[in-house]
């Protein structure tokens, strides 16, 4: 039976997971840039200076000029919540994401 207006809904919502030593996320969010916000923070990550991202090593970083144009960066936004951005490019495009597609981060 199909709720109605008068009904609440409850949602469910994937929360990241850790698979040995990779960490799972899910795509939340895509801003008009085409920054990935992932729903993991960087608490979630071990210490390091890179990261395998979708079979591909990415820098973390804290700005976009931690990288050169057209790289990858793994960062945390002003909420600590991870995300992904390419420097001059849009990292949903350069990753193939979709909203709640899985990011492996190892």
């Amino acid at each position: 039976m199909l709720p109605t207006a008068k009904q609440l809904v409850a949602l469910t919502l994937r929360e990241p997971r850790q698979e040995g030593v990779a960490l799972v996320a899910h795509a939340l969010a895509f801003d008009a840039y085409g920054n990935v916000l992932l729903d993991a923070s960087g608490g979630d990550l071990p210490p390091g200076e890179r990261v395998e991202v979708a079979g591909r090593w990415v820098a973390r970083g804290r700005t976009f000029g931690d990288v050169p144009d057209g790289e990858l960066l793994l960062y945390e936004d002003s909420s600590g919540t991870l995300a992904l951005a390419v420097n001059g490019g849009s990292a949903r495009d350069e990753l193939g994401l979709r909203l709640d597609d899985e990011v492996r981060i190892a």
